[in-house]
């Protein structure tokens, strides 16, 4: 490849790992930024005919998708005080996550569409009236008719239309160029009346438009052994879907079943050398720091695994990977788990 296509390829990738770190303070634009991003990649390849590496590329673009929602996800537990609008969420993802987990395993491609990505559409819904409102105004059933709307309405539609039908718009568009102009003005048209009828019924705004979202004050809230258990417990699942997911994306040695035995060692082990540096006081406290020790653990437990293994054949890059993937979870999932805690404490 030339220079250019390498800063091209370089930029496109540092752009879906970086853009999602700022999803939990700045939950709407930093997802709808991931979103576009994932749209148009490679188109942008394509323009640039970096075609070189699109065979090593596709196969950690899944990867990437699952990377920006699962922190989406934990942005939940941060930013969400409403507790039956997390539920809701959570339902969402885990359910996508078990559609996501079982096509790998099995190729099925209708799997996905049984299994739609609602969460995401959820979350860029529940923050966009965050930008106006406070999203606790919403009641049970608005939440609950938001979710099966875009349930029903956009997502099986999608889902249908890539994973049943196999169809590409462009190639669509293309071939139906005055069917595709009706549809958009069609589309307008819905969405120009929906603006304006959302704008008259709505209430007036709670505050001027803001996207950030800031965490509470850190304070120490004591957690009981259950809690902290339950937290563990999904956690391990959590991570263990997610890396038998990569296991059969991305280039890697091991059997589903091996990695996801090593996920819960590892989630053990870090759960017991978490719990120990905060009993001696010397748990670093900030987000970055506590990523930097995390990171170190992980190595260190990976390293112990694979002398300890039959199988010495390691992908460098994809172990690389898998490590830092892993210890950003754990980071993000305790960090804000704890920040979901107190916020529970508070209203308890």
């Amino acid at each position: 490849m030339t220079s250019t296509q390498h800063l091209v390829f370089l930029a496109v990738v540092l752009a879906r790992l970086v853009v999602p770190l700022f999803i939990p303070r700045y939950p709407l634009p930093a997802i709808v930024a991931a979103l576009i991003i994932d749209g148009v990649d490679q188109t942008i390849f394509q323009a640039f005919h970096v075609t070189q590496v699109l065979g090593v590329y596709q196969s950690y673009d899944k990867a990437l998708d699952i990377y920006y929602l699962v922190i989406a996800y934990t942005a939940t537990m941060r930013n969400w005080d409403d507790p039956f609008a997390f539920r809701i969420a959570q339902f969402l993802w885990y359910y996508r996550l078990v559609g996501v987990l079982a096509f790998e395993l099995s190729g099925q491609n209708w799997l996905l569409f049984v299994f739609p990505n609602t969460f995401e559409y959820f979350f860029i819904a529940y923050e966009a009236v965050r930008v106006f409102w406070d999203p606790r105004r919403l009641s049970h059933r608005q939440l609950l008719w938001g979710a099966a709307f875009i349930w029903v309405v956009i997502k099986l539609p999608q889902e249908w239309w890539i994973h049943i039908a196999k169809l590409d718009a462009t190639d669509e568009i293309a071939a139906h160029p005055v069917l595709a102009t009706v549809l958009f003005a069609l589309l307008a048209v819905v969405l120009t009346v929906f603006v304006v009828e959302v704008r008259r019924r709505a209430p007036a705004p709670d505050w001027r438009p803001r996207v950030r979202v800031d965490a509470p004050p850190s304070e120490n809230v004591p957690e009981d052994r259950r809690d902290w258990l339950l937290a563990t417990g999904e956690k391990a699942v959590l991570i263990s879907m997610i890396l038998v997911i990569f296991a059969n994306i991305v280039p890697t040695s091991l059997r589903s079943i091996d990695l996801a035995i090593v996920v819960v060692v590892v989630v053990v082990l870090n759960g017991v050398v978490t719990e120990l540096l905060a009993s001696t006081g010397r748990l670093p406290l900030s987000l970055i720091k506590r990523f930097a020790a995390i990171v170190v653990v992980n190595a260190v437990i990976f390293e112990l695994l694979y002398w300890l293994g039959r199988d010495r054949h390691v992908n460098v890059a994809a172990a690389l990977f898998v490590l830092l993937l892993l210890s950003l979870i754990i980071t993000l999932f305790d960090e804000y788990r704890g920040v979901r805690h107190r916020k529970l404490a508070a209203v308890g």
